[in-house]
């Protein structure tokens, strides 16, 4: 077990209500099934559905674990990065998002229907093609956290020489689903195939990864670069790698 060194020379536990209830740690574990309560003011937010979107907005770069008795505090990032950042690390972040974007009154402050159809504040990551000549189809794969419904969570948007543009929807369903699920057990369109599958080690879930092929709208025109555009919902997905044929 990792112990905060600070932590075990002075004895002080900074825990802002996230402690294990069987661990007494430091090391706090940011996607927990706990509810936000004090935390800005989240209340009934469970802290991994918030910090789930936050990653909709910045990427695998949101904290999965953090010491605040580090000065600056200590970070471990959801894609395995260990990093220093002021006790408010969204500021690291605003060339990039609004950290007003990142709060919980934001990110679950949408109407239903408009997160349904990912229409409400979408974030995008931009990909830029170096060597723009598509002919055929972009390929994506990416995968999902759970969810009970089919809809639409995402979508991929593509920026033209000629200063058009065309959207891809990503529809849980359809082009992806539960990565943690029996890959066996999901039913999937036409253009998609399960990418990659494993289960590790003493975990009881599978980790799945899927791959969509689409054809390009336009062919014949360069295509000079594509967004990642999240729906802001649950679920939430997330881009491994897009390549072009």
């Amino acid at each position: 077990m990792l112990v905060c060194p600070v932590s075990r020379r002075t004895g002080r536990v900074e825990t802002f209500g996230l402690s294990d209830p069987k661990i007494t740690s430091s090391y706090l574990f940011e996607f927990c099934d706990t509810e936000m309560g004090k935390i800005y003011d989240g209340g009934k937010i469970r802290m991994r559905d918030w910090k789930r979107r936050q990653m909709g907005l910045v990427g695998s770069a949101v904290p999965m674990v953090r010491c605040h008795l580090h000065d600056p505090v200590l970070n471990l990032s959801f894609d395995g990065k260990i990093y220093e950042s002021p006790g408010t690390w969204e500021n690291l972040f605003s060339d990039v998002v609004n950290m007003d974007e990142l709060m919980p009154s934001k990110l679950f402050g949408q109407a239903a229907d408009q997160i349904v159809l990912g229409l409400a504040r979408p974030a995008a990551t931009q990909a830029v093609v170096r060597n723009p000549e598509p002919k055929q189809r972009p390929i994506s794969l990416s995968n999902v956290y759970n969810a009970m419904l089919t809809m639409a969570c995402g979508l991929y948007r593509l920026h033209y020489a000629d200063g058009q543009t065309q959207e891809l929807p990503i529809v849980y369903g359809k082009q992806v689903r539960d990565w943690f699920s029996n890959p066996g057990t999901q039913s999937l369109d036409d253009n998609t195939v399960v990418a990659w599958s494993v289960k590790p080690v003493r975990d009881a879930d599978n980790k799945t990864l899927f791959r969509t092929s689409w054809d390009n709208p336009l062919p014949d025109v360069e295509l000079k670069s594509i967004d990642f555009v999240s729906g802001m919902a649950d679920p939430a997905p997330f881009l491994i790698a897009i390549s072009v044929e």
